[in-house]
């Protein structure tokens, strides 16, 4: 599809910008049947392996959104990192790992480079940790799938300005066809700028930018292929204060990725001459005994850190680096963008398809602003550790060059993104807390970037991300599957962002009746879990049966422990589109009210 020239296009959505959280977006809107567009002012799609770090939360996203699979095909684990001792010192270098290893459990599947049925391996062979992954290579990925929904990203077609109306927007844009610059109107009922931190759309909609840049920090970045280098270790030299020099092998076999720079470093300097890269490289590693090709991209960058102060204007929206920008420590940009995106997707999709006030469109600044501040002050604190750490000299002992308390360089289980968490929102129903949210709405916003709830001690709050459960044995299978379905299932294997989910713990199918008739099946799906001591004979279902769309057995009693459910109480807990539980309630009125809340019949406050 090319934009016209000629008259005005209309479609519901424009998605400005085709890296992962444009694509995430659009994606997330296809799969709700949503036609969308998007477009880039790039010629071509991206190189290079900037944001490669895939955190655990974004993995569990792209899970749902069907893509995980490809890329873990792809992508690879981060290799262990060696830091060299400065030029000259006869020491052996430290290793460690940049991620610090978390044993996983069953309500985090996400372990080594799969995804597992818990209890697959033993668990001193499983490691909660990222996947490394270029964005070229997602981006792709993500191209790919979005095709198959009718949709081709468009590049070579640069967003000029816009103008919006209380029923629409009209983009004015500029497309390259052979060297020539044509104008172009694309007309939408709703636009989304996901074109970065220095693209068109945040300026045009008159959103601020608020924070800092660091340019005493500024680093280069580039992919090249290197020959004589092993590809078992992600390889540091000097220090961040001074110079410095990174190198970490990349999923393409001869490829690695460079990150180098320094306070004594002229990165301007760098970014134009490969060779000047080339020789520093030497002179900060005191290394001949490896080569460099021809460089596939060199560029340099200062650290900014910076977020809007509100997420939309009217029609438009940002998402991803167009609403926050930061350092590069800890990986959580692309990863936060993708967060994003998933967050806004399915209520556009909602709002868009009527079934939803616009009014829940709001909830996208409510629950993302603080999560976003808070990430800024992690990354933001991990570079000035590091900074500070580097230039005291520090040295750190073997026994703790795991430990994130002595050595900057390793990441804490927080920037897993697992804990993330929209507690205070006022589209969240929680009738196990105070006044039906959160006992202190502040207090709570200030925890949005905890760490993982559920399984590791603390119950699960409505705004928390819903844990996986596994072994869970499907009693209503489909056609030409066995009685007890084909072998047990994941609870993720259920939640899409084309639904909420609605589960229904409770010892029989007729006892969940009166919840089930309060769903509506046009945008819920309901699952009647069963407990692990359920009597045989009722496992031969009967009354209630047609009302409900799954039922299933708990069959290792994880989703009661993972929950926190009494098996002897019916208790129900309401799966967003996104991953993240909405409602903790104990009966029909409680569906029947969260309902509202999301859909229209009660007011967001």
């Amino acid at each position: 599809m090319s934009p016209t020239t000629a008259g005005v296009d209309a479609l519901p959505i424009l998605v400005v910008g085709a890296g992962p959280s444009g694509l995430v977006l659009a994606l997330t809107l296809a799969q709700n049947g949503v036609a969308v567009r998007v477009i880039d002012k790039a010629p071509y799609p991206p190189k290079g392996q900037r944001g490669a770090g895939i955190m655990p939360r974004s993995q569990e996203i792209y899970e749902f959104l069907g893509v995980l699979p490809d890329i873990l095909k792809a992508g690879h684990m981060v290799p262990p990192c060696i830091q060299y001792e400065l030029p000259g010192s006869t020491n052996p270098p430290k290793q460690f790992d940049m991620m610090a290893m978390y044993d996983p459990s069953p309500d985090c599947p996400y372990a080594s480079h799969h995804v597992l049925s818990w209890g697959q391996f033993p668990s001193h062979f499983l490691q909660l940790r990222p996947v490394a992954l270029g964005q070229d290579e997602i981006t792709k990925i993500l191209r790919s799938h979005l095709a198959r929904h009718g949709c081709e990203v468009e590049y070579g077609v640069e967003l000029a300005g816009f103008d919006q109306s209380t029923e629409s927007v009209k983009a004015r844009v500029s497309i390259t066809r052979e060297g020539n610059m044509e104008p172009g109107i694309i007309q939408a009922c709703w636009l989304v700028g996901a074109d970065g931190g220095r693209g068109t759309v945040r300026k045009q909609a008159g959103l601020t930018f608020l924070g800092e840049t660091r340019g005493e920090d500024a680093l280069i970045i580039a992919d090249v292929p290197i020959t004589g280098l092993d590809r078992d270790h992600w390889h540091i030299w000097g220090d961040i204060s001074t110079k410095l020099v990174t190198i970490r092998p990349c999923e393409k076999e001869g490829i690695f990725w460079i990150m180098a720079g320094g306070r004594q470093a002229d990165c301007d300097k760098l970014a134009s001459d490969p060779e000047a890269v080339r020789q520093f490289v030497r002179h900060v590693s005191n290394r001949t005994d490896f080569d460099f090709g021809e460089f596939i991209t060199l560029s340099s960058f200062k650290p900014n850190i910076r977020m809007v102060n509100k997420y939309s204007e009217g029609r438009v929206f940002v998402t991803g680096d167009a609403a926050h920008v930061h350092s590069p420590m800890g990986a959580q940009g692309s990863n936060s963008g993708v967060m994003d995106s998933f967050n806004l997707g399915w209520k556009l999709a909602l709002v868009y398809k009527s079934l939803a006030p616009i009014a829940l469109l709001s909830t996208y600044t409510e629950e993302r602003l603080p999560v976003i501040a808070q990430m800024l002050n992690k990354t933001t604190s991990l570079l000035d550790r590091t900074v500070a750490h580097a230039a005291n000299k520090v040295d750190i002992k073997p026994e703790h060059l795991q430990n994130e308390d002595m050595n900057p360089w390793v990441r804490g289980k927080i920037l897993l993104q697992l804990g993330i968490n929209y507690r205070w929102s006022s589209i969240v129903i929680d009738e196990e807390a105070d006044g039906g949210r959160v006992r202190s709405i502040e207090e709570t916003r200030l925890k949005a970037y905890e760490t993982a709830t559920g399984a590791s001690g603390d119950r699960v709050h409505a705004g928390d991300r819903a844990p996986d459960v596994p072994f869970l044995v499907d009693l209503k299978p489909k056609p030409n599957e066995s009685a007890v379905g084909s072998g047990t299932k994941r609870l993720f294997d259920f939640l899409k962002p084309t639904h909420h989910t609605v589960l229904v713990f409770s010892g029989t199918v007729g006892a969940a009746v009166e919840i089930l008739k309060e769903i509506p099946p046009l945008v819920a799906r309901s699952m009647v879990i069963l407990p692990t001591r359920t009597p045989i004979e009722q496992l031969v279902l009967g009354g209630g049966l047609e009302e409900t769309h799954y039922v299933v057995k708990d069959s290792y009693g994880y989703a009661y422990k993972h929950y926190f459910v009494d098996p002897t109480k019916r208790k129900v807990v309401i799966v967003r589109p996104d991953g993240i539980v909405g409602a903790v309630v104990s009966g029909a009125e409680g569906v029947k009210k969260y309902i509202g809340l999301v859909f229209g019949t009660e007011p967001v406050n």
